[in-house]
């Protein structure tokens, strides 16, 4: 069965993962808040789970999309597509973004302020991005709340969550559930280092914060 929805513009919803949003029959949608219930989660297929990522950033009315409830062991490898151009929070909770698709999303979207995810500390390629001529991975983002899947630690180069918020002039707050001895490490050296013209801006001015990831309400 299918519902069409002309006027609605938020929808909070706990459905299976199985059950889809169908852009055609909501043209008004600008809030999603998508909690996805199973009764076995840590057996959720992470197919299901990238494919409905997938849908819901395909529609272009959006501009908060929340998408929760799913444990740290889904991988997003593919590179996912986006037309919520003007989407100013994203929201995915558990679900693992590589290096090369967070920096797709940061640059694709443009008035994107809250970016919230999950991250393996290591290197995966960004195809098509150039991190030498490419400075500043977003000029809107202020809050960036990460998931770091393995240990924040002290290297001698710089590890992709480092990278990434170094490249983000007008950051404000970073929220973390582990290592925020690492990070304010990492800021005090980018103020030191000042690689970028806004790096010491960024180092005074960002505050890190410890935050549950698995906390629904934030």
């Amino acid at each position: 069965m299918e519902i069409r929805l002309p006027r609605l513009w938020m929808l909070r919803l706990r459905t299976s993962p199985h059950m889809s949003l169908k852009m055609e029959n909501l043209p008004m949608l600008r809030y999603v808040y998508y909690y996805t219930v199973s009764e076995l989660p840590e057996l959720l297929d992470g197919y299901v789970v990238v494919q409905q990522l997938q849908r819901l950033l395909q529609m272009p009315t959006l501009r908060h999309l929340q998408l929760h409830d799913q444990l740290p062991t889904v991988n997003v490898l593919a590179k996912l597509q986006v037309n919520c151009l003007d989407l100013q929070c994203l929201d995915i909770g558990m679900i693992v973004l590589s290096f090369g698709n967070i920096v797709h999303l940061l640059q694709a979207l443009g008035r994107l302020h809250t970016f919230v995810f999950a991250i393996r500390n290591i290197w995966t390629p960004a195809p098509g991005i150039d991190l030498v001529r490419v400075q500043a991975l977003s000029e809107s983002v202020q809050l960036l709340r990460m998931y770091v899947v393995g240990r924040m630690r002290h290297s001698p180069v710089l590890l992709p969550t480092e990278e990434i918020v170094s490249r983000l002039p007008r950051l404000a707050k970073i929220q973390l559930q582990d290592g925020i001895a690492a990070m304010q490490d990492f800021v005090r050296r980018m103020k030191a280092e000042q690689r970028f013209a806004w790096s010491a801006a960024v180092a005074d001015r960002v505050s890190i914060a410890k935050v549950d990831m698995l906390d629904k309400q934030m």
